[in-house]
């Protein structure tokens, strides 16, 4: 099958237990240590057959120097698509990256800088979010006009633009600023119950934007056989779910599917509780929340996130004149098919990188 395209990772975040470990990983190491941490991930990310990757939001761009150190085959790792630390708030989510904004004024030169330095798109926390306490994932960091003037700048630099959205307000905002993804998409209402904005998701449709679903360690905790995870990683899970149920969970985006919305399936690796070597996981939490098939969940994790990124016509399917990215699962995969993997090999334009997950460049 085509090599894994997993929209949405950050290869500088520590993957800890916890919140506070997987962001010490970034506030207290240099910069050369975290292109260290960025390159040893992005290893793991091959390991777990991904080849393509979109990072949504280092520090000090250090992801910007990976990218083109894997370009010119001085390290291993899949192709990388970069934000660059993102824009956010004074005390916003992930303020911690260096990317913080007060004003217009400071908007427009934060894209100008991201341009200068090379970024492949601009990332946005439209809402706060659960990694930094402070933020409020709830309501939205950013007034709709201040969405507009990073799209427009952004748009006119030929560069497109990833809004990180839990409130339904935010996504509200990120929608008809016209944004090209949408991260996370979690419909919240200031009181933390779910809210889907019906009127949003109609424009959402329209507009062709892409929801990036990410589906990490907290939702593969709540895959229903349990074989693949800890009691630990249960115990979180549960306390993070709206049902205890992840098909439950995950009502509002079967029904985004139905009315015609351009799905991806993500990792977030990174963050608490997921690392980046497993992505078939994220594969099998659309395919139990979405009531897909392997199939279809792979079409959302490989040319469907290729067409998100704005990269299909390069990888994400098998085809004549397309980059030779590849995978090969053990066993058959068909319609009856619940489980993924093994995986045996990994080709990165047309060299096998990686057998029974050892890396073999």
């Amino acid at each position: 099958m085509p090599g894994f395209v997993d929209a949405h990772v950050h290869l500088v975040f520590g993957n800890g237990d916890d919140h506070g470990s997987t962001r010490s990983v970034v506030e207290n190491a240099g910069l050369d240590t975290l292109g260290e941490v960025a390159a040893r991930h992005a290893i793991e990310c091959l390991r777990g057959g991904v080849t393509t990757v979109r990072d949504c939001g280092d520090k000090g761009f250090v992801t910007l120097w990976l990218r083109d150190e894997v370009a010119a085959g001085r390290r291993p790792g899949p192709r990388i698509l970069a934000a660059g630390p993102p824009i956010t708030t004074p005390g916003g989510h992930l303020y911690w990256c260096g990317g913080a904004v007060a004003s217009a004024a400071e908007i427009a030169v934060a894209v100008q800088r991201r341009r200068a330095r090379g970024v492949d798109l601009i990332k946005i926390m439209a809402s706060g979010g659960n990694m930094t306490s402070g933020s409020d994932p709830l309501t939205p960091q950013f007034t709709d006009d201040e969405l507009r003037a990073v799209v427009g700048a952004a748009h006119a630099a030929g560069c497109q633009v990833a809004a990180h959205a839990h409130s339904t307000e935010a996504i509200r905002a990120a929608t008809a600023a016209g944004v090209d993804t949408i991260e996370h998409c979690s419909w919240r209402a200031p009181d933390g119950t779910l809210k889907v904005a019906h009127g949003s998701v109609v424009e959402i449709v329209e507009r062709g934007i892409h929801v990036v679903l990410t589906m990490a360690g907290i939702q593969r905790g709540l895959l229903s056989d349990g074989a693949d995870h800890t009691d630990a990683l249960q115990l979180v899970a549960r306390k993070n779910s709206d049902t205890g149920n992840l098909r439950d969970d995950f009502s509002w985006a079967r029904d985004m599917l139905a009315a015609g919305a351009r799905l991806v399936l993500a990792s977030d690796a990174g963050v608490r509780l997921t690392p980046f070597d497993l992505f078939r996981l994220t594969i099998r939490c659309g395919m139990e929340a979405l009531d897909l098939t392997a199939s279809q969940a792979i079409g959302l994790a490989t040319l469907g996130a290729a067409e998100a990124l704005g990269v299909e016509t390069a990888v994400g399917s098998v085809e004549l004149g397309k980059v030779a990215d590849l995978v090969a699962l053990a066993g058959v995969i068909d319609d009856s098919t619940t489980h993924l993997g093994p995986i045996r090999q990994v080709w990165q334009g047309g060299c096998l990188v990686v057998q029974d997950g050892e890396l073999i460049i």
